[in-house]
């Protein structure tokens, strides 16, 4: 019998490198072959799961004002509504502004267009400015995939 060599991929997760696939090569007298685990190992995975279900969830809003204009508006639920629509609106009317806006430049688009962009601008410029004012710390915006987005 020939020997047999394994390999670990790793990935970062939580800052701890944590195996995520294991190839075992089995040199036989064909050639070597290589042979792939499909699923995660089971002890791994009841250890990451036990780790894991402590950790605090991941809220943006732990990192706001506790008081403020900005923090209140940011934490409201009609505000994220909000929001949420106004990226489906603008989703539809980017296809809208493909098939029917023949401009290369905006200034040189009919009204509804520019006033269109405009307004989505103006909306977009005051959800930034917001939840920006509404971090304590403003480095900590830079952790918020949501807000680098």
């Amino acid at each position: 019998a020939r020997p047999r060599s394994s390999f670990e991929r790793f990935e970062n997760v939580d800052d701890k490198a944590t195996v995520v696939s294991t190839k075992t090569i089995d040199h036989s007298a064909d050639g070597p072959k290589a042979h792939f685990q499909v699923f995660p190992d089971a002890a791994q995975m009841k250890k990451m799961l036990k780790e894991n279900i402590h950790k605090p969830r991941y809220d943006v809003k732990n990192f706001y004002w506790e008081t403020g204009i900005c923090q209140a508006i940011a934490r409201h639920p009609y505000f994220e509504a909000a929001t949420l629509c106004v990226i489906g609106f603008n989703a539809l009317w980017i296809s809208i502004d493909s098939d029917l806006n023949d401009a290369s430049v905006l200034s040189d688009a009919e009204p509804p267009f520019i006033i269109a962009e405009n307004l989505f601008c103006i909306y977009f410029t005051f959800e930034w400015s917001m939840r920006f004012g509404a971090f304590r710390r403003k480095r900590n915006c830079l952790k918020d995939a949501w807000f680098v987005f």
